[in-house]
């Protein structure tokens, strides 16, 4: 089905699968939406920590620490905002695997599968889902890949029961979505895809040039992702003083700086920021410069 973009498909699904009370793993860092939208549905999520020096990427064992009677649902999100970190078709389905051992419904969030960078290369749970309909669901949308986020365009693949019930709460409450923005959506993945080649050719260079300057900000650390468009760096070495979380850096910096960022915080990890480098070269280093100058005046404080 498709839906008012990629969060009222995760909306939907938890609407249509978690009863109250029911426990949903969700790795992190993890998107902001996905604790709430379980909370919505009157669920518990459970965040699993992962670490920077793993490239914030879950593992069964480090799931199943976290199981009990009452998991329902796991949500995976490749690759991932706010970390870009990016699961490779192995561990993808062995986890989605070891989730269908234990009765455990996986949705995954694969709404920036079109930007991964070599030599990493594009993942999906679409044919495990093939062979596994009842088992999970796999949510995409146009808003990263055709820079259409003001359109809200989503889709979901699930089983057919699963569909039908989504489809009547969405009939329920927003309804159809935009005939404009279907048309746009028609011809967006009809069409060539061959400007995501030409963003992947902007976006990776960019990459590397952002983890070489954060990364020689003196205690700062950052692991390389694979994909999307951000990096999570680890900057709690810089907490002191009035400084104390990642809200509080990230506000100093937009303070003195008039740089925004988000705080870690948001998504579930207090000792990270999330920057992004979907800016043209010169401004991303130039806030980057920005920034590490300004850590080293905190450290120095």
């Amino acid at each position: 089905m498709i839906s008012n973009g990629g969060k009222q498909c995760l909306y939907n699904i938890i609407q249509a699968v978690v009863d109250p009370g029911d426990e949903v793993l969700i790795p992190g860092p993890y998107w902001v939406s996905y604790p709430a939208l379980v909370q919505l549905a009157q669920g518990i999520p459970v965040v699993v920590p992962t670490e920077p020096d793993e490239n914030f990427l879950v593992s069964p064992e480090n799931l199943e620490r976290h199981v009990t009677g009452k998991t329902k649902v796991l949500i995976l999100n490749t690759p991932s905002n706010p970390t870009g970190c990016h699961y490779k078709q192995d561990l993808l389905v062995e986890l989605a695997q070891w989730a269908a051992s234990r009765n455990i419904f996986v949705i995954c969030d694969e709404i920036y599968d079109q930007l991964v960078y070599a030599p990493a290369r594009q993942s999906s749970l679409c044919g495990f889902w093939s062979e596994n309909k009842d088992k999970a669901a796999v949510v995409n949308g146009l808003s990263k890949t055709f820079a259409m986020t003001g359109w809200r365009v989503g889709y979901v693949l699930a089983h057919n029961d699963l569909i039908k019930s989504m489809s009547k709460i969405q009939g329920q409450s927003t309804s159809n979505i935009c005939s404009i923005a279907q048309k746009g959506a028609l011809a967006a993945l009809t069409g060539s895809f061959d400007f995501v080649e030409q963003m992947k050719s902007a976006f990776a260079p960019r990459r590397d040039m952002a983890i070489k300057i954060v990364n020689s900000w003196k205690d700062a650390y950052c692991p390389k992702p694979d994909g999307a468009f951000y990096i999570f760096p680890r900057v709690d070495s810089f907490y002191k003083g009035d400084v104390d979380s990642s809200a509080r850096l990230c506000q100093i910096i937009l303070e003195e700086e008039k740089i925004a960022l988000v705080p870690g915080q948001a998504f579930g990890d207090d000792r990270c920021i999330r920057i992004s480098y979907a800016v043209n070269d010169k401004v991303l280093k130039d806030c980057l410069d920005r920034i590490g100058a300004l850590l080293h005046r905190l450290r120095n404080n």
